[in-house]
C-alpha cells in the first residue's frame, strides 16, 4: 500500500509540474510589455485601425472600435486579454502587419482579421 501511495504521489507531482510548466509557457506568449507596445503604437498612430478584444475570464467579446484611447499609453496589466482582433484594410494592412512583426506576436490571419493571442500555444508568430 505504501509503494502504491508513493507511486500515486509521484504521478500527481509530475502532473502538477507539467500543468505549471504549460501555464508558464502560455503566459510567455504575450506579456504586458508586448501588449503595451501594441497599444502604444496604435494609440499614437494616424492610421484608422479597428480592434476588439475577448476577455479571458468571462468570454466577453467587445464591439469593434477604432479609438485606442481606452488603452492610453501608460503601462498596465493585460492578463485578462484572451485575444485581440485587428481589422485589416487596404489603407492600414502594411502598417499593422509590420508593427505586429516588429513586436513578434503569436497571431494568425483569416480573411481581413489578425488575431493576436494572449495564451494559445498552437499558433505561429508574426
Amino acid at each position: 500500500a505504501y509503494r502504491d501511495m508513493h507511486k500515486i504521489m509521484h504521478i500527481y507531482a509530475d502532473i502538477k509540474t507539467s500543468f505549471f510548466i504549460k501555464n508558464i509557457k502560455q503566459a510567455e506568449n504575450m506579456n504586458n510589455t508586448k501588449w503595451n507596445e501594441i497599444f502604444q503604437v496604435f494609440y499614437n498612430s494616424n492610421h484608422i485601425v479597428k480592434w476588439r478584444t475577448k476577455d479571458k475570464e468571462n468570454g466577453f467579446l467587445s464591439d469593434w472600435d477604432a479609438s485606442w484611447s481606452h488603452f492610453g499609453c501608460e503601462p498596465r496589466e493585460w492578463d485578462m486579454i484572451d485575444y485581440l482582433q485587428i481589422e485589416l484594410t487596404l489603407k492600414n494592412e502594411e502598417f499593422v502587419l509590420d508593427t505586429l512583426k516588429k513586436i513578434h506576436v503569436p497571431a494568425d490571419m483569416e480573411d481581413n482579421i489578425v488575431t493576436v493571442y494572449g495564451y494559445r500555444t498552437d499558433v505561429n508568430y508574426l
